[in-house]
Parts: C-alpha cells; structure tokens; sequence
C-alpha cells in the first residue's frame, strides 16, 4: 500500500533538492532517477532553476517569503509505504507513477529514503515543463495522484489503504503504540474484554463496566472517554472500526464472534489461534476502509484453525508428514483400481475400491489445501503477527496455562464459532464494497473535473 501527501514548497528550493538527495538517506544515491533531469545534485538545481526562471521570469532561490503571495519553486510529494514493501519496489513504483502523473517533459527527481522504519519516495516536480505549461497543484490533481498510485500498487501486488474519514494517527500515539505505552490500546483490550462478560448485554451495561474500571466519559452522546490520569478522552470510534457504537452493539449481541482461547489448543494450534485473534483485532482497530488483514484473511485462518484442530496437528513436521502420507495412499490406491480394472476384477469390488479412492482422494487434497493455506499465512499473517512481543506473550501464557491440564481435542467448540465469523465477514465485506463503490464514483468526477 502507498499513502500519497503534498506540500508546496515556495522558499528554499535548494535546501529541498539537498535533503531528499542526501546520500545518507537513499543508500549512497543508488535509489534516484531524474525525469527530464539527470540525479546529481548541482545538476539538477542547475536544470530546476533554468527551467523555472526561463518561463516564471523570476528568481528561482527564494530564502523568505515576500508580501503577498509568492509563488510554487517545488511541488513536494511524499509516498510512503509500509514496511512490507522493499526499497526496490517502493522505488521502481514512485518512477512509474511519476512517469504517468507528470510525463517526461517535466524535470522531476524520485528519490527513495530508507532511514525510517518504513521507505518513502520524495518526489521533487518542476511547476513547468519544457514547452512553458504550469502543473497546477489542488484537491482533484492530489485525488488522480492518490488513484494512480493505488492502481499501480494493486499492479505489482500490493494491497491500498484508502483514508477512513481522514483523520491520521499523530506520531506521539503512532510511538506509544510501537513501544505498548498507548493508553487508548489498552482502552481498547478493556473493551474487548468486557464485551465477552456475561453480565454486558447492551452499550449503557459497556459504559457502566468502564466507568467501575476507572475510565470517565467526558461525553457520553459522543463517547468520549478516558482513563482518570489522562487530560483529554476520545471517542471511542477512534480506536478503530470495530468500537464504533454500531459495531460495539454488534459484537455485544452477537459475543460468538469474539475469538477465545480455549484449553484444548496445542503446540501450533495456540500459535494459529493468537494469529487469528490479532488479525480479527487489526481489522476491528483499523482506521482504514481496507485493513492490513481483511476479513477473507480472517475467514481463512478460522477454517485452518478448525481443520488443525480437527486433525489434531500439533506441529508443522506431523501437517507435512500427514500431507505426504495421504498423497502417497492415493497414488497407491489409484494404482490398484488401475490394475483391477485391467484384470478384469468382480464390478462390487471394484466400486468398493472406486468409493475408498475418492475418500480417500478428497482427504489428500484437503490436506494439500490446507497445507498450501498454512505454509502461505506462515511466510505473511503468521511470521508479521508471531514478530510482535505482544503475540509472543499470549502464547508463553498459553502454553503455561495447559502445561498441566489433561491433552484433548475439541474442535467442535468453535465450528459455531467460524460460522458466526463467514456470517460477521459477509456484513462487513458487504458495507465496505458500498463505500469502495461510492469513494470510486466521486475520484471518478474529480478526475474529470481534473482534466
């Protein structure tokens, strides 16, 4: 995915050029390519300032503002990724985009910085091109430069995220998150937890719960809380999608499609059912109409938590050992019904093997489907999530829990529950398909209105 923001930069052009070209944020220079413009630095506030002043009529270096307005010397994009996505990819992505957003008459310069957590492209535009033209920056050019952006990341595989009522994380929470000290993280786990007690059976039940943990609503109409050392609450829908009030009355009334850790889990069944919890929790305290899981992720997982747990797999080597050996007894018996039916064999034995064929058929390639499922969500889901120091607690905890208790297997207990979840999904896939289709139709006329 790529978030796409603008600035216009009016002063200090060069100190611009000269940041996004530092060496020591793009690996020595080896991720910058110049359009219309070679990716040196002298030589590009040469070609920049050339081009500017020859059809502006005015200087290029501009160290203040003068009274009144003064006019775009650089028009600044940033497109950020996160931080699944290589420096090549973010790279060779922020070319493509700006070859199809500006052309190759403008002098524009890509440079990709790796010195953050997760890499981002600079992209420095010319306000003319060659032939005089000036690009004018405004709200429908930024929305055709957010819908370029996103189709070619959906090119190269790569899932969007599109603004959930555009407001954006501040970088003091975004740091608390990273580091567990986020107050309204741990508002929301009190949240989920309370949602699964018996006793809370309506919003007012929730709201009375938190209030006898210590939170205090400054504004119950608008749900806003906050714990009792914190200066300013928020609203409650400002922990993801999933606290809304809607939604909050939702998983109250319908608690079965909460994820629980029974005691019958073991081994990677516990490692499988965390996973599953914390991307049900990525999708509820998302603040984009399109998670970093989606609900097909979540559905997916609970039908290999049910499967594992079915077969009783405990380990990755037993899945695979177990996959083999189905493979292997269908080639077998394929090969005896071959040769009974070249032998000429009675038609009631041949049935009979032709019925323990297919069954046995239909077991080797559930096994090879979910086989080919786990070992998918290990390399993505699985290996993101189990990184977390978060995740890794939870299944410490859950090992120690059922050291001692008797093994037993239990599958059934949460078949209800998946099929509560395929329902859950189906509501939500159907709502966010309604505001992907009517945040379509309005880039669809501001890209009109933008040409």
């Amino acid at each position: 995915m790529a978030i796409v923001k603008y600035t216009a930069v009016h002063t200090t052009p060069f100190s611009h050029l000269k940041y996004i070209l530092n060496p020591q944020k793009n690996e020595q220079m080896k991720l910058t390519t110049g359009i219309c413009c070679t990716n040196e630095y002298r030589s590009v506030c040469e070609e920049f300032k050339f081009v500017y002043e020859h059809f502006a009529m005015e200087k290029f270096s501009c160290k203040s503002k003068e009274s009144g307005k003064s006019h775009i010397r650089i028009h600044s994009y940033i497109q950020s990724f996160d931080d699944t996505v290589s420096a090549e990819t973010a790279h060779k992505i922020g070319v493509a985009w700006a070859k199809e957003m500006f052309g190759e008459n403008r002098p524009v310069i890509i440079s990709t910085h790796t010195n953050t957590d997760h890499v981002h492209n600079h992209i420095a535009v010319c306000p003319f091109d060659l032939y005089g033209n000036r690009w004018r920056a405004n709200k429908q050019t930024l929305a055709l430069a957010r819908e370029i952006s996103d189709r070619i990341c959906l090119e190269k595989g790569l899932k969007i995220i599109d603004a959930f009522g555009n407001k954006s994380m501040t970088y003091c929470e975004w740091l608390a998150r990273k580091t567990e000290r986020s107050w309204k993280v741990k508002m929301a786990d009190d949240i989920d937890r309370m949602i699964l007690e018996p006793d809370v059976t309506d919003i007012d039940l929730l709201i009375e719960k938190m209030k006898s943990a210590g939170y205090i609503f400054t504004d119950e109409k608008r749900f806003i809380a906050k714990p009792e050392n914190v200066k300013y609450g928020c609203s409650l829908y400002r922990l993801g999608y999933g606290y809304s009030k809607e939604m909050l009355s939702y998983r109250i009334q319908n608690k079965n499609i909460e994820i629980c850790f029974g005691d019958h889990l073991r081994g990677m069944q516990i490692e499988t059912a965390v996973c599953l919890k914390n991307m049900q929790l990525e999708i509820y305290r998302s603040k984009s109409r399109v998670p970093q899981t989606t609900v097909y992720e979540l559905q997916r997982n609970a039908d290999l938590l049910f499967f594992i747990g079915e077969m009783n797999i405990r380990s990755r080597e037993e899945f695979e050992n177990l996959t083999n050996s189905a493979a292997e007894r269908s080639d077998r018996l394929e090969y005896e019904l071959r040769t009974m039916k070249a032998n000429d064999f009675p038609a009631d034995i041949i049935e009979k093997k032709e019925e323990e064929f297919r069954e046995n058929k239909k077991r080797k390639n559930d096994y090879a489907r979910h086989y080919a499922e786990y070992l998918k969500l290990a390399e993505t889901d699985f290996e993101r999530i189990l990184k977390e120091e978060k995740a890794k607690r939870q299944i410490a905890d859950l090992n120690e829990k059922v050291k001692d208790l008797p093994e037993r297997n239990n599958p059934r207990s949460f078949r209800e529950q998946i099929i509560r979840i395929s329902e859950w999904s189906a509501k939500v896939i159907e709502k966010v398909r309604q505001q992907e289709k009517e945040e379509q139709e309005r880039q669809r006329r501001n890209s009109y209105y933008a040409r």
